[in-house]
Order: structure tokens, then C-alpha cells, then sequence
């Protein structure tokens, strides 16, 4: 088994996927501290039906305009920032409840179900977007995804001190003088960017997991963020590899059983912990 585990490494698609999960490891956990400070898991998973619909409707565009590899990007990047801005304003006017959030679901699935419904490839691509497809993870997909998570991590330590002010308490920010609003719009939209870009070649599914059961798992063992991040970084990348290795072996979806095994090892370990 083995022998059979390393020759799996002699395949480019398994070193590409090796390579993004040491990537994923290193800059997700740093967002995914941010999310469960600020207790907004819902709305991280509401960011990631948002990143579904732009990347189908950067499919649904291609249909009627060329899109080469950087246009596409770009179409899902301007199409996340709207879906983000949308939700926030959304949110800002029900601050009484999480109906803006719960509407903002609502329409991002809707979306994503009527431009893949006006596309070629409708159920193949709904697919790849909802679970990944790691045979598809090119050299372009690996340098993109290290440039915008590092930019973002870059973000996050910059104005580590004042973000960490806000999550916690938005009161003492305001005292400080911080623009409150202006840094929340700015963690979100950032927050989407992310997840877009990594869900075309991992999925929706398996990033909204890595994004926050790692840190819930690393959560339940450390006493500090320090601790956190590194235990966070070591449960991403464990999970992710053993989650592909398997996926390999026995042709299953890599996003199903990242799943399982980050769920699975929270429950376990909140189990033991008790």
C-alpha cells in the first residue's frame, strides 16, 4: 500500500494538489481565525453560495464571450465583490435578525441554479463547482491561489491588532476611532475572494469545512491564537492529504472525505476532550 501511496506522487495532478494543499494549510487558517473570533460561520457559508454563483456565471458568460484563463477570473472576482456588497447591505438593513443573510442565500442559490441552467455542461459543472475536481488543478490555478491568499493573509497581519479590536469588541474600536464599517466590508469581501478562488478546484463544499473545522478542532486543544493557527495549519494539511490520498484510491470525491474527516476528528476530539 505503500509502495502504491508513493507512486501516486509520480502523477502531475497529485503534485499539483500537494502543492495547494501546503498552500491551503499555510494562508486558510489565518481567515478561519477570523471567522470563528467574529462567530460568523453562517455567514462564511452563505459567502460560499456567493462564490458558487460567480463562478457560474463566469460559465453562463462564456457561452456568448471567449473568456480566457484571466478574464474568468476576473468576472468571478467582480461578481463576488457585487454578491458581497449586496449581502452586507442587505445585513445592514435587518441588523434585528439574520434575514438579510437568509436572503442573500436564497438568491445566491437561486442564481447559481439558473446560469448553470442556461449553460452548456449543466450538470458536470455544477458538479466541479459544489465538490472540486483535482484532476483539473493547473500550474495557473496554484500561483493564482498563492498570490490573492497571500495578499490576503498580507491584509489580515497588517491590521492584525485592529481587526482582532473589532471582532471582539466593536465598542472599544469605535473609542479608537477605527472604521468599523470600512474594515467589516473589507474582511467579508476578502473572505469571498478566497473561497472563490479556491472552490473551482476543491470545491464550495470542502472549503467552507477547511475553512472553519480546523480552527474549531485546533480550538478545543490550544490556549492561545498562536496555538490556534499552528494547530489549524496541521489539521488543513493532514486532512487535505489524506482526503486526496483516499479520494485516489478509492475514486471518491477528495471534497466528500475532507468532510468526513475534519467533522469526524471534531467530534471525536470534543468526545475525548470531555
Amino acid at each position: 500500500m505503500l509502495i502504491n501511496i508513493f507512486e501516486l506522487f509520480k502523477y502531475e495532478f497529485i503534485q499539483n494538489a500537494f502543492i495547494l494543499a501546503i498552500i491551503i494549510a499555510l494562508f486558510l487558517p489565518i481567515i478561519g481565525i477570523i471567522v470563528y473570533i467574529k462567530r460568523i460561520v453562517f455567514l462564511a457559508d452563505t459567502l460560499g453560495q456567493i462564490s458558487m454563483a460567480s463562478v457560474a456565471f463566469s460559465v453562463f458568460v462564456s457561452n456568448f464571450i471567449a473568456l480566457n484563463i484571466f478574464t474568468n477570473e476576473l468576472v468571478c472576482f467582480l461578481m463576488t465583490i457585487c454578491g458581497t456588497l449586496l449581502m452586507q447591505f442587505l445585513i445592514k438593513k435587518n441588523k434585528e435578525n439574520n434575514i438579510g443573510l437568509l436572503a442573500m442565500h436564497g438568491i445566491a442559490i437561486a442564481l447559481v441554479m439558473i446560469f448553470l441552467s442556461l449553460s452548456e455542461n449543466y450538470s458536470s459543472t455544477l458538479f466541479n463547482v459544489m465538490f472540486g475536481n483535482i484532476n483539473s488543478i493547473t500550474h495557473f490555478d496554484i500561483i493564482s491561489s498563492f498570490v490573492v491568499l497571500s495578499i490576503i493573509a498580507l491584509f489580515f497581519i497588517i491590521f492584525y491588532k485592529k481587526i482582532l479590536i473589532i471582532c471582539i469588541d466593536p465598542l472599544i474600536a469605535s473609542l479608537r476611532n477605527i472604521n468599523i464599517e470600512l474594515y467589516e466590508y473589507l474582511i467579508i469581501i476578502f473572505i469571498s475572494i478566497a473561497i472563490t478562488i479556491l472552490s473551482k478546484v476543491i470545491g464550495v463544499l470542502a472549503i467552507s469545512i477547511l475553512l472553519i473545522f480546523p480552527v474549531l478542532i485546533a480550538s478545543l486543544k490550544a490556549k492561545n491564537l498562536k496555538s490556534t493557527f499552528i494547530y489549524s495549519c496541521i489539521i488543513t494539511l493532514i486532512t487535505f492529504i489524506v482526503g486526496l490520498l483516499l479520494s485516489v484510491i478509492f475514486d471518491i470525491p477528495t471534497s466528500a472525505i475532507i468532510v468526513i474527516l475534519n467533522i469526524g476528528t471534531y467530534f471525536i476530539c470534543k468526545g475525548i476532550k470531555k
